[in-house]
């Protein structure tokens, strides 16, 4: 993946993370309600297919990607580990992962 298509793709996840949050502090116990839940993966299935760029992502990228985020929200909100309104940089795991030398690269 080209350094732009990088540089996309962490601006992407930093946007959905702050949709996400926004979204959240307005949904009490959004995790106990279908409807709530159905809003959050709609939310991040539209902002991966928007912002991730096409190629390199395929449409089951994408899809397999929204799914492990969604997982990911949701276990951190149960958790405790998820707060809407906390302000430390999160990174994303559907962008970055670490190779064999713990090197971080782009996926």
């Amino acid at each position: 993946m080209a350094k732009t298509e990088r540089e996309k793709v962490k601006l992407a996840s930093r946007s959905l993370l702050d949709s996400l949050r926004k979204l959240i502090a307005r949904r009490e116990r959004w995790t106990e309600k279908e409807q709530t839940q159905a809003e959050v993966e709609v939310l991040i299935l539209d902002n991966l297919f928007a912002a991730l760029p096409t190629p390199p992502f395929t449409a089951e990228e994408k899809e397999s990607a929204a799914k492990r985020v969604y997982q990911h929200v949701w276990q951190q909100f149960a958790s405790g580990n998820f707060h809407a309104r906390h302000q430390q940089r999160d990174r994303w795991f559907f962008c970055e992962s670490r190779d064999q030398r713990g090197q971080t690269r782009a996926r």
